[in-house]
């Protein structure tokens, strides 16, 4: 008898629901009406979404730890030992995760004992191939680690990261469970795909007593480094993990520059504002300051390196005086901080980019906008000299530049070009690297925002003429959104994002003097986008509701001033008047009258003649425009 004549979705439902609550004799009940084994199948089989999980019911019991109803489906024969689902441990998404699998991450070890039993697959892997064994690690559950080892689990499996077992027990400081994988096989070593190791993990976690176990058991590799070009030492450092690095260094691991760089590393760590330990920073960068002099005795000297503007041209101190100079000031100490990190870390590394960043927008959250304008401009010029994409920093640096704005308005032209220009050349290199679309896209909105805040501030002639030179190079690049829109196509569009003109404190999207700007500077007011939309179609779309009036008559005048054609059809047979919103729009675009070219490039189109390579490129430019135009414009 089939269970869909017994309202099979209630019936299931109520099923699950005593295996979750721990019902046992209603589950019982329920199976004892059944003598179907494929109805009794889908009771205990199916899958029900609840909470943020997807689970059978013997996953739920698991998971609440109800022993004796997981002890009732084991057994059944219909019950799929190995089936998976979709839990949350903590706010973790876990799928494809096994009965074995959850029993070892909750900590039952009674259930993990009573699955093996009935022989559950021991290394019985998740989506991202953790087994039982690894969970356990992780957790420090060392009675379910030991049991099943010696029920043959490998103490070397591995996630699809490459995290070993080691790896996890190190990772959060469980000593015993390292000891004993240690002491039962596993590779002390071993690196994961982004080069960690369980000397690493601990280092970075900040674990000193699992550092003393990894050391006594012989490991080698204090050296090796991640993909960030970190050694656990370094990594400690920037953790801020004190502990760790004064315990390294004074076993003398490393050699005497690797500690002086981990303690300078250190102190500036702490300097940055999410800490803003500065006495403790100071602390460290004397411990540094006389390692690195060592009385006097073979000195190792600091680079001298040029100041660097955007950190107020301090450079680094050198000497126990220096650094008693600045011990009260909180900026210095600052970009002594960020100096320091430049220096070791890099001008690209990633996480002198990311600290660089954030020290930025503290300042800029403290209303000292042009110093965070100036260490983001610093941060994204070094990266691109280094052919780094930088629009993550242009979109943070065009954020707080706006905001600066309103706040004092007599900002400098040359200030603002100059960051048009870092824009410039990134525009040139998402070409040259064929970035990704939403780069792109990003870096056109940044530049419209820039190029606006360049008309806001150019007060004389000579800086609307260098600021028309530098649109005419951006035109030429012609950048292009996925869905092939030009910077005239977005400046005449209504977008979500933050827009394009700062005036006044108030950002205006579409815009009618950017608008005009880029037609003056050569932009192209017949171009299409990938679905052979004008910039006419973009703003004639728009309804009176969402546009100022005046706004969108002065944008469609200048566009059919500059040679707009009127007549050109989307890909699906529309023309700009076609697609109008507003009366406005529809009583300009009925004064538009079709040039004879128009005319004439309908008739070629239309009847097929043959052109291409016979008449001037420019003409069959204006034919291909008028392709599929064979309706009247109004």
């Amino acid at each position: 008898m089939s269970i869909i004549k017994f309202n099979a979705e209630e019936l299931k439902k109520k099923f699950y629901v005593a295996a979750r609550d721990g019902r046992s004799m209603q589950i019982h009940s329920l199976l004892a009406n059944w003598s179907n084994s494929t109805v009794i199948g889908e009771l205990i089989n199916h899958q029900t979404s609840e909470n943020g999980q997807t689970v059978s019911p013997l996953l739920i019991a698991i998971i609440h730890g109800h022993e004796d109803i997981v002890y009732m489906f084991l057994n059944r024969h219909e019950t799929i030992i190995e089936q998976g689902g979709s839990i949350l441990i903590g706010k973790s998404e876990v799928k494809e995760a096994r009965p074995l699998w959850c029993a070892a991450a909750l900590n039952h070890f009674s259930i993990v004992k009573l699955l093996v039993e009935y022989h559950a697959n021991i290394e019985g892997a998740t989506e991202s191939r953790s087994t039982p064994l690894r969970v356990a690690c992780y957790n420090g559950n060392l009675e379910i680690v030991k049991y099943l080892v010696d029920q043959g689990a490998d103490v070397n499996s591995s996630n699809c990261w490459g995290h070993a077992c080691l790896m996890s027990a190190a990772y959060n400081g469980h000593v015993e469970t390292v000891k004993y994988l240690l002491e039962n096989g596993a590779e002390i070593d071993r690196q994961g795909n982004i080069g960690t190791t369980a000397f690493y993990d601990a280092s970075e976690r900040g674990h000193v007593e699992v550092l003393k176990v990894l050391l006594s058991s012989g490991t080698t590799a204090k050296d090796l480094k991640d993909n960030l070009s970190f050694t656990p030492i370094m990594k400690a450092a920037e953790n801020a993990q004190c502990n760790v690095v004064e315990f390294l260094i004074s076993e003398s691991i490393y050699c005497r520059e690797e500690s002086v760089q981990a303690l300078e590393l250190l102190g500036s760590r702490l300097s940055i504002p999410d800490i803003n330990d500065l006495q403790s920073a100071l602390t460290y960068y004397r411990k540094a300051m006389n390692l690195r002099h060592n009385n006097g005795k073979d000195t190792i000297p600091k680079l001298d390196l040029d100041p660097i503007e955007a950190y107020d041209n301090h450079i680094e101190c050198k000497t126990l005086g220096d650094l008693d100079a600045i011990k009260t000031n909180e900026f210095l100490l600052h970009m002594e901080a960020m100096a320091i990190r430049e220096r070791i870390l890099g001008p690209t590394h990633k996480e002198f980019v990311c600290q660089l960043r954030y020290m930025a927008c503290v300042y800029a959250d403290n209303g000292r906008h042009k110093v965070s304008v100036a260490l983001l401009k610093h941060v994204a010029s070094s990266n691109q000299i280094q052919n780094k994409s930088v629009d993550e920093i242009l979109e943070l640096l065009v954020e707080i530049t706006t905001e600066l704005i309103t706040i004092d308005s007599s900002l400098v032209f040359s200030e603002v070009v100059d960051l048009l220009q870092l824009v410039t050349y990134e525009l040139k290199k998402n070409k040259e690297r064929k970035d990704d679309n939403n780069v792109v896209k990003r870096n056109m909105k940044t530049c419209l925002l820039f190029i606006g805040m360049c008309l806001q501030s150019a007060k004389e002639g000579k800086n609307v003429r260098s600021l028309r030179t530098l649109m005419k190079e951006i035109i030429h690049l012609d950048p292009r959104m996925e869905d092939g829109s030009t910077l005239l196509h977005v400046v005449v569009s209504r977008t979500d994002s933050a827009d394009c003109v700062v005036t006044d404190g108030e950002i205006t999207f579409p815009n009618a003097s950017l608008c005009t700007l880029l037609i003056q500077c050569g932009a192209d007011v017949n171009c299409l986008d990938s679905k052979r939309r004008t910039p006419l179609h973009k703003i004639c779309q728009l309804h009176h509701s969402i546009v100022d009036i005046h706004t969108q008559r002065t944008i469609i005048r200048t566009i059919l001033r500059a040679g707009g054609h009127a007549d050109v059809t989307n890909t699906d047979g529309v023309t700009a008047i076609q697609c109008a919103q507003s009366c406005a729009a529809k009583a300009m675009l009925k004064t538009w009258i079709p040039y004879l070219q128009c005319i004439a490039s309908r008739v070629i189109d239309t009847n097929r003649i043959p052109y291409k390579c016979i008449v001037p490129s420019a003409i069959a430019k204006l034919i291909e425009l008028h392709s599929g135009c064979n309706v009247s414009p109004i």
